[in-house]
């Protein structure tokens, strides 16, 4: 019965695809299928700026597993229902071969029912070795499961491991350059503290060189003051005093030398014998002269001359250079005076 079903349903397949009934004796050729094109679909190029972001392409053994055996899976109910169908159509059989048996046994002919070729039976059989191998892919499929499952639960794990080995090293990497940044902000701040350190001890030793010159500096200033407006003071007060008791009717000129007043005779006096003292003395009896003119063209121009010097002059030169310390002038002065020298004392 099964294989007539089947041979008159392809028949009819084939009278349905090439729309005439083969004659007798003709092979019967399979339909031809045409090749469906992989080639992908040319679609249009859309502009947009949406990114989008590829799918995560990762798959567990569970999701593999799932994928290999969808094709052979079977509902319980399709599965159910198939067998129903298919014992109702072996009982129908068999209640038509009993039939067949039992009218040709009444007319005579010998029993042929067996019930070894029943279609119940041989329909039972298979029912039973499907069933069987049901059971085994099912075992197989719950094996594999649960092995997959170990699997991924052993990825994920290891997937965690790596995760936070990454995250760990990281952070490690992290904390180091924040450590190396904060080390050379130190060294460079350490750096710029002593560099500020020196150059303030140098500033310091600096101020203290530049004060202890200016110390010195004013002091000798001072001492330099001090000394010139003696000798100033004193210059001035023997000219006066040279040139009011050279013209007085008087016949001595009193002289200040070392904060004492020498007398001096008018006559002792002369053009000879200030000149032959100032030679003595190795002095000048020349004075430079600058003048300063304004050109219009030439802008300012100074002229320098030399003058000689009078006895009034020569004489007053002689004073200050006593006065200063010059132990030769102090000498000649006391011998114009007709005094002993007496011992030199300062007098600042």
């Amino acid at each position: 019965m099964r294989t007539i079903d089947a041979i008159s349903k392809r028949r009819t397949s084939v009278r349905q695809d090439s729309g005439t009934e083969p004659k007798q004796g003709t092979a019967i050729s399979a339909p031809t299928l045409q090749p469906i094109s992989t080639a992908p679909a040319i679609l249009p190029k859309v502009e947009s700026d949406v990114v989008v972001k590829a799918p995560n392409t990762k798959m567990s053994y569970q999701d593999a597993i799932d994928i290999l055996n969808q094709n052979h899976e079977k509902k319980e109910e399709e599965i159910a229902k198939r067998e129903g169908r298919n014992m109702l159509l072996a009982s129908i059989g068999d209640g038509i071969s009993a039939l067949s048996n039992l009218f040709f046994a009444s007319k005579g002919a010998y029993s042929t029912y067996d019930p070894r070729n029943s279609l119940s039976g041989a329909l039972q059989q298979r029912y039973d070795k499907l069933k069987a191998e049901r059971d085994r892919n099912r075992d197989a499929y719950i094996n594999y499961s649960l092995r997959a499952r170990h699997f991924d639960d052993q990825r994920a794990d290891q997937d965690r491991r790596y995760n936070l080995a990454t995250q760990r090293e990281k952070r490690d990497a992290q904390e180091q350059d924040e450590r190396m940044k904060r080390d050379r902000e130190n060294q460079i701040n350490r750096a710029a503290l002593d560099y500020y350190k020196i150059n303030a001890a140098k500033s310091d030793a600096g101020r203290k060189e530049v004060e202890a010159a200016y110390q010195k500096d004013l002091s000798q200033s001072q001492i330099d003051r001090n000394r010139a407006a003696a000798s100033s003071s004193r210059a001035s007060a023997a000219n006066s005093l040279a040139s009011a008791e050279k013209h007085k009717k008087g016949k001595t000129i009193s002289i200040p030398i070392d904060g004492e007043i020498v007398d001096i005779e008018a006559g002792r006096i002369n053009s000879a014998t200030i000149g032959k003292g100032f030679a003595d003395l190795g002095l000048s009896d020349e004075r430079e002269v600058r003048s300063t003119r304004e050109n219009p063209y030439q802008g300012k121009t100074t002229t320098v001359s030399r003058r000689k010097l009078t006895d009034d002059e020569k004489l007053v030169h002689i004073i200050n250079e006593a006065n200063n310390g010059n132990e030769r002038a102090r000498e000649f002065v006391y011998k114009l005076a007709g005094k002993t020298k007496p011992k030199a004392t300062w007098r600042w």
